[in-house]
């Protein structure tokens, strides 16, 4: 079984350089970035943090040994470091003061784990409602404003020279009403499926008949 899974999946190491080198092409983000800014870093690295924990779940029997690989320290640090320096500090602020109930040793991979990925979680929460009720500052938003029409419009030029190419990702397949056009529902923006747990997303995705790793309708990983 663990021989089938690696085929379909690669081993340990190789899926998570491919989740690391997905996260260090993300947008990096500073202090003093926008809060929109921050909002999408935070956003879709906790998307990659729950795929590799939905690998773990759907996995848990088959191969119990991949949660010990994925979730060991080495690992979890590394992910961590990914981090931009003012959310990585405030992970390390909590793994050190959860470290006391182990007696000043390492957390186990499992939890620290959780601990990230919550405590992103709880970052994208608060910077949500800090943008929502507080806003960045006028000028500022006008600036940017400005900034994304000009560089829509020149994607939207160099797209008229591009040939089209055939849609693979998934609509939003969560919802009871199937949605037909991505536009319609973006998965990474959909709070019912941020809000839901890896297995009960897992089931959704065997429902809509779609990669269980990737959520999309086609998958290079899929048997």
């Amino acid at each position: 079984m663990k021989r089938h899974l690696v085929v379909k999946y690669g081993d340990v190491n190789r899926l998570l350089t491919i989740k690391k080198n997905l996260i260090k092409s993300f947008t990096p983000v500073t202090r003093t970035s926008t809060k929109m800014q921050k909002i999408k870093f935070i956003q879709r690295y906790c998307e990659v943090l729950d795929q590799i924990q939905t690998l773990v779940d759907l996995n848990v029997k088959d191969y119990p040994q991949m949660e010990c690989e994925i979730f060991s320290h080495t690992n979890v640090m590394d992910l961590s470091a990914l981090l931009p320096e003012f959310l990585r500090s405030k992970f390390a602020s909590a793994y050190v003061k959860k470290r006391k109930d182990y007696a000043g040793e390492h957390i186990p991979g499992s939890e620290s784990f959780l601990m990230l990925l919550n405590l992103m979680k709880q970052e994208q929460s608060a910077s949500e409602f800090d943008a929502e009720n507080y806003g960045e500052n006028k000028d500022t938003e006008k600036a940017q404003t400005q900034n994304a029409s000009k560089k829509e419009k020149s994607f939207k030029k160099m797209a008229q020279n591009k040939p089209q190419k055939k849609l693979r990702k998934s609509v939003c397949f969560v919802h009871p009403e199937p949605k037909r056009k991505v536009s319609e529902c973006l998965t990474g923006k959909c709070e019912l499926f941020l809000n839901m747990k890896p297995a009960v997303r897992r089931e959704w995705a065997v429902k809509r008949g779609l990669c269980e790793l990737c959520f999309m309708f086609t998958c290079e990983k899929s048997p």
